[in-house]
């Protein structure tokens, strides 16, 4: 693509009906540009595709140095029913439902990505295979502001680096009320941050897994209309700068703190050892369920933790254990906190 316009009022403009692979080239300096109409006019009455601006059945591979601003005017903008690599590129995509889509995966070497989206930012969801409905972020930057979702990852979300502004819903100063989830990073079985600068401002979860979290790097500041951080199975964090600046609870799982260095405001529990989905949301959205206490640990093996909270500083309704590190924990005025913590650190003593 080399200075392309293409517009196409009534279906998409770039449609790729049958490849092994299309490798999409914008060249070095341009400034590309695809639009499509607000409905489009499908071959039959059970025909639904394509459904983006830019939509591909196949394998689709983005690359060069030029610009592609994608304008998805009936649903989503970029997508891939298999999946979708994006190496290099400036690209803006602005759609009234999800920004890009890579069904069976979706990886981003280097590339600077820009969403306005009305339901998700980046999404992969294959539901059928174990394997595939991931994303894998290498690096590059992103400013994402979604109405849902701004990362959404099926099975596993990992970054390794990279910039990331994300907004989602309105942000932590919306009240959230709706069933949609709107949270900033999210992945059906794990998700992994091994480094990168993150900035999160989003109305539900911040980042939020069903299964595992672990955060072994990178810069993170997070304002959560909900959870800070939530995993329904375990969180690890091992290294990295995690600053919370708003949450309704911080931390919230079965908890392992290692190392890196933690500080963070929450308006109920600072740190949760809770176990199982969330159950805590500040708006009780449905679905989600508590494992009993039995499950719930913290332990805290090192690091620096600074806690400012309304509620329980630091809460485990199972096991807590701390063999090294610095806690510093601010809580109300009625000494609910300090009770809290010296109970449990007595139930535990004899073990």
């Amino acid at each position: 693509m080399n200075g392309a316009d293409i517009s196409n009022t009534s279906t998409s403009p770039i449609f790729i009906s049958s490849a092994d692979k299309t490798i999409i080239t914008l060249a070095d300096g341009t400034q590309n540009t695809l639009t499509d109409g607000a409905s489009y006019t499908f071959t039959g009455a059970d025909v639904d595709e394509p459904n983006a601006t830019l939509f591909s059945k196949d394998d689709l591979v983005i690359n060069g140095n030029g610009s592609l601003t994608v304008n998805a005017n009936y649903n989503n903008g970029i997508a891939s029913k298999d999946y979708l690599r994006i190496v290099s590129g400036n690209i803006t995509v602005n759609a009234v439902n999800d920004g890009i889509k890579g069904r069976n995966y979706i990886t981003v070497k280097d590339a600077t990505i820009t969403v306005r989206a009305g339901g998700d930012g980046l999404q992969s969801n294959n539901d059928e295979d174990a394997e595939k409905g991931y994303i894998l972020i290498e690096g590059g930057v992103f400013n994402i502001t979604a109405g849902m979702d701004g990362i959404q990852a099926e099975t596993r979300l990992t970054i390794n680096a990279g910039t990331f502004n994300i907004s989602t819903a309105g942000g932590s100063a919306v009240n959230y009320e709706f069933e949609e989830s709107a949270k900033g990073l999210k992945a059906g079985a794990d998700v992994t941050i091994a480094g990168g600068a993150f900035n999160i401002d989003s109305a539900d979860d911040a980042i939020h897994s069903n299964g595992s979290l672990t955060i072994n790097g990178g810069e993170l500041q997070i304002s959560s209309g909900d959870d800070g951080i939530h995993a329904d199975a375990a969180i690890t964090v091992n290294n990295g700068t995690l600053n919370i600046l708003k949450a309704y609870e911080g931390i919230e799982s079965v908890i392992t703190i290692n190392g890196g260095n933690i500080h963070l405001n929450a308006s109920d529990d600072g740190i949760n050892g809770s176990g199982g989905a969330d159950g805590s949301s500040v708006n009780g959205r449905p679905g989600r369920t508590v494992l009993g206490s039995g499950n719930a640990q913290v332990f805290i093996n090192g690091s620096y933790r600074y806690v400012n909270a309304q509620g329980d500083g630091l809460d485990s309704n199972g096991t807590m254990a701390m063999s090294g590190g610095t806690v510093i924990v601010n809580g109300p005025t009625n000494n609910g906190t300090v009770r809290w913590i010296l109970a449990h650190l007595t139930s535990q003593a004899d073990s």
